[in-house]
């Protein structure tokens, strides 16, 4: 009767046995440097990933100052332009309350 092993069992003899092949079969060694060199991220990779990632923690940190800066402007436009529509109201009610008060009788209305 044949035993059917699991994937667990056929792991743990791997992992048992790995070494010794590898001591005793210079082809098979290479071969899993060569499996490992296809599947495994080089040191030079990793350092091209890096550095792509620091050109764009650089690049992010322009856009930052730009979108404060955008910020910043739209803020005092607000800003102006609430001072002006506030003194634009005020005139406007002054206007309003002469009137209304010139047809009170009170002729001379002054600010």
């Amino acid at each position: 009767m044949k035993k059917i092993l699991r994937e667990e069992d056929i792991i743990k003899i791997i992992e048992k046995r790995l070494p010794e092949i590898i001591e005793k079969s210079p082809f098979f060694r290479l071969k899993i440097e060569e499996i490992m060199d296809k599947r495994a991220v080089t040191r030079e990779e990793i350092k091209e990933i890096l550095k792509e990632l620091k050109a764009q923690r650089e690049e992010l940190k322009a856009q930052r100052k730009e979108i404060a800066d955008g910020f910043r402007v739209l803020r005092d436009a607000i800003t102006a332009l609430g001072a002006r529509w506030g003194i634009f109201a005020e005139e406007a009610f002054r206007e309003s309350m002469e009137d209304i008060l010139k047809e009170l009788g009170f002729y001379d209305v002054k600010k």
